[in-house]
């Protein structure tokens, strides 16, 4: 299968932080075949929420550019910041598994791909959630990505990546 996209690479330290990697044979920034940038960006960027979400209008958070965007009612981001001071249920879970599938959304209006899947997983002796996302590409190909949600064991009750 050739690549279909080119972006940059990213790899993840200790404490769920993402940086560029950098090639150490030409000292240039690492790429690899995929859309890192854009799962980064799309599930780690706030989305402003709803009134009903989020009463007071100061508070809702979100993208500035969201106001101007082109497709009217686009709401750029994910919702993950609303559950961060709640209790890992399996309602919070579902909610962030929904939270995924809409932040990706746009890749299938785009046709960037096929279909996106999202799961988590609760491991509850480490009050860890992890998010599982699958990716059709318009070739057929499939790809899967894990991103560790909240992880209690780490600094903090909730660490965002």
């Amino acid at each position: 299968m050739s690549a279909l996209y080119v972006d940059l690479a990213h790899v993840q330290d200790s404490e769920g932080m993402f940086d560029l990697v950098i090639d150490a044979g030409n000292r240039d920034l690492l790429t690899t075949d995929g859309l890192e940038s854009a799962f980064l960006v799309s599930l780690f960027s706030d989305r402003r929420a709803a009134a009903d979400e989020v009463a007071d209008p100061m508070e809702r958070r979100g993208w500035l550019g969201n106001a101007s965007a082109e497709v009217p009612g686009d709401n750029y981001g994910s919702g993950y910041w609303l559950y961060e001071q709640r209790r890992l249920t399996q309602a919070v879970a579902t909610g962030v598994r929904h939270e995924t599938e809409d932040a990706l959304g746009w890749m299938l209006d785009l046709a960037l791909a096929r279909e996106v899947t999202a799961a988590t997983e609760i491991v509850p002796d480490k009050r860890r959630l992890v998010i599982r996302v699958e990716t059709t590409e318009p070739d057929g190909g499939v790809t899967s990505r894990a991103y560790v949600l909240a992880d209690a064991t780490r600094q903090g009750a909730f660490v965002r990546l």
